[in-house]
């Protein structure tokens, strides 16, 4: 059943559900992209089971926009629509080498080789379900019940961009140089942040994502590339 609440003055939010499954997550997807071809709405930003739209209250009042938005629902389509068969989008990562910070640690705390670690990690096909803490950055559910760890009890002031790391039961990329408190085990060697590329951010919430695991002369090579 939908909610909607007001978001400060000049949004709505739009709750999906109460759980963050796959198939509410698709319907926050289907839902969106009818909400981004209304022009009454500016902006539209989906989560793992909401959706909250901006619009410019110079242009349009509080009732019409909520009115606006109400008509829209009542059109239940979206909620027919299947996007399950969304691409995946590949990823290369180099895992392993001075930037891997954490593999080793790991691999002794979870009483595993490394190859191991690198392969069950490399082998899911994982679901974006927010976009947050730093633009650009993915987070990404459907890690492994057996490479999960808590997040580090005190975190790094510094975490090179591009670093691929994990916590509990998400994996993610730092787009940018920042603090962070998650395990690094890789790096990958295209930016997921660019203000210059069209799209700007790499990942977008409803992608289903697939790490390519790449050698260290192909990591370099798409390095150079970037």
């Amino acid at each position: 059943m939908l909610k909607v609440r007001a978001n400060a003055d000049n949004a709505f939010t739009i709750y999906i559900g109460d759980s963050n499954s796959e198939q509410t997550l698709f319907q926050v997807m289907s839902l969106a992209a009818l909400l981004r071809g209304c022009e009454d709405f500016y902006d539209v930003v989906p989560a793992n089971n909401n959706i909250t739209v901006f619009y410019d209250p110079i242009f349009i009042g509080y009732k019409q926009a909520k009115s606006r938005l109400e008509s829209l629902l009542t059109n239940e389509a979206w909620l027919q629509e299947c996007i399950n068969d969304r691409n995946i989008v590949s990823v290369p990562v180099f895992y392993g080498g001075e930037l891997a910070l954490d593999l080793v640690s790991l691999s002794k705390e979870l009483k595993l080789e490394l190859d191991e670690i690198i392969e069950i990690h490399s082998r899911v096909i994982y679901q974006v379900t927010a976009v947050g803490f730093a633009p650009g950055f993915a987070y990404m559910d459907g890690v492994s019940e057996r490479i999960r760890l808590p997040r580090k009890t005190t975190p790094r002031t510094f975490v090179p961009k591009g670093a691929l790391a994990i916590a509990e039961g998400q994996t993610a990329i730092y787009p940018t140089d920042s603090p962070g408190g998650w395990h690094i085990i890789g790096h990958c060697p295209i930016p997921m942040f660019d203000l210059s590329s069209p799209d700007i951010s790499r990942l977008s919430v409803g992608d289903r994502v697939k790490f390519q695991s790449v050698s260290q002369q192909e990591y370099q090579s798409l390095l150079k590339q970037g």
